[in-house]
């Protein structure tokens, strides 16, 4: 799927999105009207690693129509390979970012996770913060049988919320959400464990600047697995450059 005012380009085969603050705007609308469902997927490096050794979490990822990276690690690794440094986001701050988008437009959201308590405050929460952004529906996270499951997903198809938000309680994760992409209307649908408990108040909002600095490389081994993978593809990528020189010289 190509998106206006977003590049996507690779790392050790993982693809990565330069998603530029500027553009959100654009891009948040440009998913909102395509009629497709579009997952957005906030990764991390132990995300990244894990789509690096499991196939069905990196066919999830590679589906996405956004990856968004999170770590510095990341980051730092398309800059250590001489590439473009992708933007980053804090999960928290784009989601908020993209409500006010979908409240100027008078787009509706829906949310799934944490206790009946915690999703109710979170969506009185976010009422009151974003009056014109339409809540059509809010579900605990935890299904007591099968039966309420798909009760769930009926409803939510039937309520097509242009955006959807996961969260806590619920089993699998991100992978729930993928596996149920297709039984959803169109719109945006994202996994953030941490969210709904941030709206209803449960934890606080995190600070972006302590964020901004935080350098999350997760087990020693898995970093340092990575730095020699990132090693390998620094000079691989040297060596197509210096070849593609020379061809470019022959044919002169």
């Amino acid at each position: 799927m190509s998106i206006s005012g977003v590049k996507r380009e690779f790392l050790l085969d993982i693809p990565i999105d330069y998603v530029e603050e500027g553009n959100l705007k654009e891009i948040i609308w440009a998913l909102s009207d395509n009629k497709e469902k579009n997952l957005i997927v906030f990764l991390t490096f132990k995300d990244f690693m894990r789509a690096r050794r499991n196939k069905k979490y990196r066919q999830m990822v590679e589906k996405a129509a956004l990856v968004i990276p999170v770590s510095r690690v990341i980051t730092d690794g398309f800059r250590f390979c001489g590439m473009d440094e992708p933007p980053r986001f804090l999960p928290f701050s784009f989601i908020i970012r993209t409500f006010k988008i979908l409240e100027d437009r008078g787009q509706s959201v829906s949310f799934l996770g944490g206790t009946t308590q915690e999703v109710n405050t979170a969506a009185a929460n976010i009422r009151a913060s974003f009056p014109a952004l339409k809540i059509v529906g809010r579900y605990k996270g935890r299904f007591s049988s099968a039966a309420e499951e798909q009760t769930v997903l009926t409803v939510v198809k039937k309520s097509a919320p242009t955006f959807f938000l996961v969260g806590a309680r619920i089993r699998k994760r991100a992978e729930w959400l993928f596996s149920h992409l297709d039984e959803f209307s169109p719109g945006l649908f994202v996994y953030n464990e941490e969210m709904i408990d941030i709206m209803s108040r449960k934890k606080e909002s995190p600070d972006e600047r302590k964020w901004q600095k935080r350098k999350d490389k997760g087990c020693r081994f898995a970093y340092w697995h990575y730095r020699i993978l990132l090693r390998k593809f620094r000079k691989k990528r040297r060596m197509q450059e210096a070849a593609g020189i020379s061809a470019e010289e022959k044919n002169d």
